[in-house]
């Protein structure tokens, strides 16, 4: 089943391990879809963002150590560095976010309106990814991406 949230370039291929996804979790992937306006997918835009440039920042803190254990080169950290986005600006954050992208919505016994969770590989640390978990519309954890499981 293809779906399209508005904090993904593209629409997406919804898996549900395998499953057909049941009423419920079709209305809430509809209300997911109507729900996250714009502003909200600012918001989790600049959080994710926040997230990758708190992590630069140790990064860049323990890199001399990095270098001196011999665990990388001054160089290889400047070419993985050539395919990352910007430090200053989240403005085109957005296309650093890769598939495939993942929607965690909660078991209909569970669930309360507006609380789901979105992860995504990403091209500055593909084995982490990143992922947000909503509640009542709104971001209230942004992580690795295992942030966008309850």
């Amino acid at each position: 089943m293809h779906c399209h949230i508005a904090l993904f370039p593209e629409p997406f291929e919804l898996f549900n391990d395998g499953e057909e996804l049941g009423p419920i979790q079709l209305k809430v992937l509809e209300q997911i879809e109507a729900n996250l306006t714009e502003s909200i997918i600012q918001d989790v835009i600049e959080q994710m963002h926040k997230f990758y440039v708190d992590g630069q920042n140790h990064i860049h803190e323990t890199l001399p150590q990095m270098i001196s254990k011999g665990a990388i080169t001054q160089k290889q950290f400047d070419d993985l560095q050539k395919d990352c986005p910007r430090l200053d600006s989240s403005i085109d954050f957005i296309n650093y976010l890769l598939p495939p992208f993942s929607l965690c919505i909660p078991d209909s016994d569970n669930w309360d309106i507006g609380s789901f969770g979105l992860s995504c590989e990403c091209k500055w640390d593909e084995n982490y990814g990143v992922g947000v978990w909503f509640e009542n519309w709104k971001p209230v954890r942004v992580g690795f991406a295992e942030a966008g499981y309850p």
